[in-house]
Formats: structure tokens, C-alpha cells, sequence
């Protein structure tokens, strides 16, 4: 029977020299549930022994990821991306990205803005809408809705409305704010 996840396992250990301590210490645990796991389903020839039983790779999977206390599917993926990218691909990707930054190109960021703050009032879904036009148009990538919804809720109320809708609402808008201050006992 050949194993469902590859005959053998690459036992090379990546470089984690530029990797935070928790995700070594991840990726280290990842590493051993999934040697584990192939070690039950023969995929891991050099340490069977003849002691252990070879199960088949649904009730292995099933196995680890219960004694372990994950979800089956995370094991397949673990597995999967072990197979693919070798060890490499068990390095968590978290730690990894762009937080504070935004992915969301400068050029998409100002046609956003000029947009929603445009005095015609336009609505979020129809800003995106315009957005992914602008960026297909000049071959530049194409941002998500969520990334356009975060960057406009994250504009200055007070821009929002004096741009939208004039110098008269942002006033009425500030006495407002000033009141509800007064009121709450906020200062």
C-alpha cells in the first residue's frame, strides 16, 4: 500500500535564524505531529519499526490531530504543505506579513480617497467598484474590499464630513461632538 503523503520525509531543518522564538518553537511542533503522523502511515521509512502498526492516512490523521488537540483539516494542510515545500512549508506564515502597513497601492489609496470624499456622497461598494476599474485599468494589483473599507473607516470623521458635505454640516457635526462632551462629562 503506498502511503497516501509520499514514500519518505526530508529531514533537512530550515534556516530560522530571522524567525521570533514563538515561531520556531511552532514550527518545531508542527514538524514532529506531522513526522508523527507519517511515521504511522509508513510515509516516514527510515524510523518504522516493526512494532508500529501502519495506518491507513484518514485514521492516522485522525489520531494526531485528536492527540494533539487540532482540527483534522489543519493536519491535512500541515501534511499537504509538507509535501510540497518540504520543511520550509511548515514555517508558520504568521509574524511573516505587513501589519501597520498596508499592501494597498499609493496610487489606488488617493483615487479612494478622492472618491469617497468627493461631494457626490458615494457609498463604499461603489467606491470599491471604482477602485478595481482604476487598477485594472493601470495594471496595478487589485485591492480587496475589506482593505478599501478599513482605509476609509480609518479617515478623520471630521474630514468625512467637511469633504462630503460642506463647511456648514462639519460645524453642526462639531457642536454636536461639543455637546455630547459636555453631557457625558468626557474632557
Amino acid at each position: 500500500m503506498q502511503p497516501r503523503f509520499g514514500p519518505t520525509i526530508v529531514l533537512d531543518v530550515p534556516n530560522l535564524t530571522g524567525c521570533s522564538d514563538p515561531i520556531r518553537m511552532e514550527y518545531f511542533r508542527r514538524t514532529g505531529i506531522v513526522h508523527e503522523t507519517l511515521r504511522l502511515t509508513g510515509g516516514f521509512e527510515p524510523i518504522i519499526r516493526a512494532s508500529e502498526p501502519i495506518l491507513n492516512s484518514h485514521d492516522a490523521v485522525l489520531l494526531k490531530a485528536t492527540e494533539h488537540d487540532i482540527a483534522p483539516a489543519t493536519l491535512y494542510r500541515w501534511l499537504a504543505l509538507y509535501k510540497q515545500h518540504g520543511p520550509t512549508g511548515l514555517i508558520p506564515r504568521s509574524g511573516r506579513g505587513h501589519r501597520g502597513r498596508s499592501k494597498v497601492d499609493s496610487q489606488i489609496k488617493v483615487f479612494i480617497r478622492e472618491q469617497y470624499l468627493s461631494p457626490q456622497r458615494l457609498m463604499i461598494n461603489t467606491v470599491y467598484r471604482q477602485a478595481v476599474a482604476f487598477a485594472r485599468s493601470r495594471s496595478l494589483p487589485i485591492p480587496s474590499h475589506r482593505q478599501v473599507e478599513r482605509y476609509l473607516n480609518a479617515l478623520p470623521i471630521a474630514v468625512v464630513v467637511y469633504s462630503r458635505s460642506g463647511l456648514e454640516a462639519w460645524q453642526e457635526r462639531a457642536e454636536k461632538d461639543l455637546e455630547t462632551i459636555e453631557e457625558t462629562g468626557w474632557k
